[in-house]
């Protein structure tokens, strides 16, 4: 978190009455995770498009598919927010990027191609293709229209559906908790996560995720079960409560810290 956001969490504490604990403990704190945790280099990026210079607008690099521990380059701050969120959000089973790639004519009478930045297989078969834009260039670029004017060739050849991704789903705060749901995947103590569950068995209505976390006796622990049992679907931010089955949740749910409500779903 920046600077700025750890004072109002600070202010936020003493507003609700609650004491500020920054004791650092005198003995060591070794975690001990439920499985082997291994580093294997990921392979390489299969992207075929021509990363442009960095500048101070538009990020460019790669980031690691976890899942198949594969490098898939971004060319913007949406692309890569896309690839954390569509990791948590959807039950993928085949993850590919800069994929397919469309030739078409434009309206200039040009020969023209189209990549989409990732296509998807579901679990239930149902196979999308993405493009991840900010809303200013979908427009200046009229990228909706050229995405209706290749869909014949798209769909049901290379997918089912196509989608747009802009700032306001692929969202930096969703991206952050599509992070820390796939950490706590790689590194889950099902001790901590077990005693979490039966401290909440009993809760109704909503609480604190400080309230809860604070009962360890070290925070972090219960705080990485919690984002765990939230991955789960056994706890919920009561704001979106809508649709509990789903991880779609993770698009509406803004910044979750210690002062985000949560439920038990039962």
């Amino acid at each position: 978190m920046r600077r700025e956001h750890y004072i109002r969490d600070a202010l936020l504490t003493m507003r609700e009455g609650r004491q500020l604990n920054l004791t650092v403990p005198v003995d060591a704190h070794y975690l001990s995770h439920s499985g082997p945790i291994r580093f294997s280099r990921p392979a390489p990026s299969t992207g075929t498009r021509k990363q442009p210079q960095k500048n101070i607008v538009a990020k460019r690099g790669t980031a690691v598919h976890i899942a198949d521990n594969q490098a898939m380059g971004f060319q913007g701050s949406i692309e890569m927010n896309a690839l954390l969120i569509y990791q948590v959000v959807y039950d993928v089973v085949e993850f590919r990027e800069e994929y397919p790639r469309i030739p078409y004519r434009g309206a200039d009478d040009r020969d023209h191609t189209h990549t989409f930045d990732h296509w998807l297989r579901l679990r239930d078969g149902t196979r999308l293709v993405s493009s991840a834009k900010p809303v200013l260039l979908i427009k200046k670029t009229g990228l909706e229209q050229t995405l209706e004017q290749i869909r014949p060739f798209v769909c049901p050849k290379y997918a089912d559906d196509i989608r747009i991704l802009t700032e306001y789903q692929a969202t930096d705060e969703a991206a952050a908790s599509a992070a820390r749901i796939l950490r706590c995947r790689r590194t889950r103590v099902e001790d901590h996560i077990q005693d979490v569950r039966g401290i909440t068995a009993s809760f109704h209505g909503s609480f604190l995720f400080g309230d809860l976390a604070r009962i360890a006796r070290i925070e972090a622990d219960y705080a990485e079960a919690i984002w765990a049992l939230i991955d789960d679907g056994y706890l919920r931010p009561t704001c979106v409560m809508d649709d509990p089955l789903s991880r779609t949740w993770i698009v509406r749910a803004g910044r979750i810290d210690d002062h985000t409500l949560l439920c038990v779903v039962r």
